[in-house]
């Protein structure tokens, strides 16, 4: 049912990306996905509407009851790849403020993910070891406290000394 789902969310976000069309290729479109061989068993339920007229530009079997599925997903997908762009790529940036190594997240959601360090064989607090590792290599070997500052508390980079992104 899952994956019922998702192609009904897929459909709906390339429906979306179709607006500039003209309605018959929009719905040539669509149609030559959901009536894809591989499509057979999957149930679709498609309604698109105008959004400044409300009038239907398209529809496939639009009553059949399904159930919901996170569109949030969508939405967020959507704004990232619009304000991020589709190279958008994390940035941690690390750091000194005196004996205090500071590392800043920069957002990424699998640095220090529990399920992605089981699903690579990492030990909780990798990127930690790896950042000391790095820094002997350098030979600083200055005793430190570290600070974690989320990307949500962002504090100004002009306090931070030797800032670099990793």
């Amino acid at each position: 049912m899952k994956h019922k789902i998702e192609k009904i969310l897929i459909v709906a976000v390339l429906s979306i990306f179709f607006a500039g069309t003209v309605r018959a290729d929009l719905a040539k479109k669509i149609n030559g996905i959901i009536q894809r061989p591989s499509q057979k068993k999957t149930l679709f339920s498609v309604k698109i509407i105008k959004a400044n007229s409300g009038k239907t530009i398209y529809s496939h079997n639009p009553a059949a009851p399904m159930m919901p599925a996170s569109n949030m997903k969508i939405i967020i997908s959507a704004a990232a790849l619009k304000y991020l762009g589709p190279d958008y790529e994390y940035k941690t940036k690390i750091g000194f403020c005196d004996n205090t190594l500071v590392v800043l997240g920069g957002g990424d959601p699998l640095l220090g993910d529990k399920k992605t360090d089981e699903k690579y064989g990492r030990e909780t607090g990798w990127i930690f070891d790896d950042i000391a590792t790095a820094l002997k290599q350098r030979g600083i070997r200055a005793s430190m406290t570290l600070l974690l500052i989320p990307a949500y508390l962002m504090m100004k980079e002009c306090i931070l000394t030797g800032l670099s992104n990793s």
